[in-house]
Parts: C-alpha cells; structure tokens; sequence
C-alpha cells in the first residue's frame, strides 16, 4: 500500500550517513565477507541483514561470501574483509552471540574486520574486561554503534573509537504499509530479557493483550538453509558447494520475515513498541508510534540521537503513559489490540 511518508528526506538522509560510512570504511574492489546471518525468527535481525545487502549493492562492493555464526568452512581466499551484522547484541545481554562474533574474530584475525551498526550494553565487569581483552586482540576492527551510550561504552572496549551510524536497516530505504489497519492501536511488545518490568506488570494489569514477533512459522527458504547448514557442519570439507547457495536462501528469508514484520505492524492505525526495530520498521513504513524504551536505554537512545524529530513518533516514559498519547493520536479511539 503506497503512502506519503512524511520522513522521506529524513529517511534518506539516514539512509546516506550509512552509505558514507560503509563506503570510507570497506574498499570498493576487495570481496568482503558478509557474516551473522540471523537464523532466529526475529524480525528486527533480518531488516538489518536487508539493509546491509542493500547498502552494500548500492555502494558497487561485492559480497563473496556469507553465513551464519560460526562459519562452517574455511575462509574463501578471495575474500579480503569480513563484515559482522549489526544489532543489539555486544555485550552481555544476549552473551553467546557475543562470544561467538569475538570467535571469529579471532579465527579470522589476518584480515580487516567491520561490525555493522550495534548497541553495547553490559552488566558483569568480569564479562566485560574478557571481551575487551578479545576485541583488543583484532587490530584492524572498525566498529559502528547507533548511539551516543553505545559510543561512550565502545570507546573503552576497542582499539580504535567506534564511529556513530544509524542503524542498518535503514538501508533499506522508506517501506509501505503492507494492508489496511484493522485495529485502532497495536502494541508490540517484547516477551524477553529486555522487557521492562513496569511494561509487563501493566500489560497484566490492564488486562491488554500484546503481540510479538520472535515467533514463525519456517518459510520454505528457511528450512532449506536449515538442512545446508546441517550437512556442512557435518561434511564441511565435502559439501562447499551447498555455501553457494546461501545468498539466495538468506534473501528469500529474511525477506519473509520483513513481510511478516510488516504485516504485524500494519494492522494498527498506530502503534505502541518497545522494540527498536518496531520502532525503525514504523518509521520507514510511516506508521505513527509511541515507543516505550527497554530496559537499558537502548530504543531511547536511538531516539534521541536519529528520530527524535521525525513527524508521527512519540517518546513515552511507560506503557500507561503510551496509551495516552497513541489514543489521541488515534483521534480519541478506544483501545484496541490484536495478540
């Protein structure tokens, strides 16, 4: 459904900051290695991989080779820089995928690395002096972050200060509503570590029904990369070739899960997210939204430094507080949500 977004030139102008950075930062003639592929249902994960591919399309810089965490087969010998997915997840709140980014780090250490646009955020100093320790390890590691918190934690981490960008899905340029809103407002909560306690007392309290997206039915690309990854981790010398049609099953993926984003999304004349990519995803889309922060400051932080001033988007300080402002936004309508 095509719509005036009135954030186009914002969007843009977002979407251009990224393209600058990835283009002083990567070398147009050397093939790079795209890796973390999100083989988990969150869609959020798959806008940033979309965004990077076309980020990376536009920019004239070719992808040799991609995969998820750890990589099943040994280093292509064309490849001459690895590029790391952004996200929200350096640090130690979602731990094994950090370690497992610094593991390949470390296994690919003789080439130039690049993190994608990131959050940082940690609890345990313990965790955090070895991960300094292991990032430290990597001498040529550029690191993006997509907020001025992240920026201040990073600059204490890495060898060389990271660089502030917005976040990778904005690569993707401005999107559309997928169908016609069927309820007055939505909300989009999380269910996971990073939920606010308040969000999820109030939710119980008001007795309001929520809805998510870390859950999916397997597209048919999905279950075919799936069964890939199955055999080369069992026959990774033998079966290279299955690497070769990574691309294509990565693309048709995370563009199902896009689509279901989008679709989630769309059914609420306006919205109310916790999420980051709730937030983003609304943005691009022109939905108007009222975004709750999660628990360590990383949905209003990003606000604060990219979108704070993009038409049809609310900061609020709790969930309560949000259905005040989405119900006018929403001309005074009753509340309404959809699980």
């Amino acid at each position: 459904m095509e719509a005036c977004n009135p954030n186009r030139e914002e969007i843009l102008r977002l979407k251009d900051k990224l393209r600058l950075a990835v283009c002083e930062h990567v070398r147009r003639n050397d093939p790079v290695a795209l890796l973390d592929f999100p083989m988990y249902a969150n869609v959020g994960d798959s806008a940033i991989w979309l965004g990077q591919e076309r980020i990376l399309a536009e920019a004239g810089i070719t992808v040799a080779y991609r995969s998820p965490l750890p990589c099943l087969v040994e280093r292509p010998g064309n490849v001459r820089q690895a590029l790391y997915s952004g996200g929200g997840n350096l640090g130690d709140r979602w731990p094994e995928v950090d370690e497992r980014r610094r593991r390949q780090l470390l296994l690919w250490r003789e080439i130039p690395s690049l993190i994608f646009p990131q959050s940082i955020y940690f609890e345990d100093r313990g965790v955090w002096r070895r991960a300094r320790e292991e990032y430290r390890a990597v001498e040529e590691l550029t690191v993006f972050v997509r907020d001025d918190e992240s920026l201040e934690r990073g600059s204490e981490i890495f060898r060389s200060p990271p660089r502030l960008v917005p976040d990778a899905a904005f690569g993707l340029g401005s999107l559309s509503r997928t169908t016609r809103p069927r309820t007055d407002i939505l909300i989009l909560a999380r269910r996971d570590r990073e939920q606010r306690e308040s969000v999820r007392r109030d939710l119980k309290a008001l007795g309001l029904r929520a809805t998510d997206w870390t859950a999916e039915r397997a597209s048919n690309a999905l279950r075919a990369l799936h069964w890939s990854e199955r055999l080369l981790t069992r026959y990774p010398g033998k079966l290279r070739f299955l690497a070769q049609g990574r691309p294509l099953l990565m693309r048709r993926a995370a563009a199902d899960r896009l689509a279901r984003g989008l679709d989630v999304l769309s059914q609420g004349a306006v919205v109310i997210t916790d999420r980051l990519h709730g937030h983003v995803l609304c943005a691009l889309a022109g939905i108007p939204h009222v975004i709750v922060d999660n628990d360590y400051g990383k949905v209003a932080g990003f606000w604060r430094r990219w979108t704070s001033g993009f038409e049809g988007v609310r900061l609020a300080g709790g969930l309560r507080e949000a259905l005040d402002v989405a119900t006018q936004m929403a001309d005074g309508r009753a509340v309404t949500a959809v699980g």
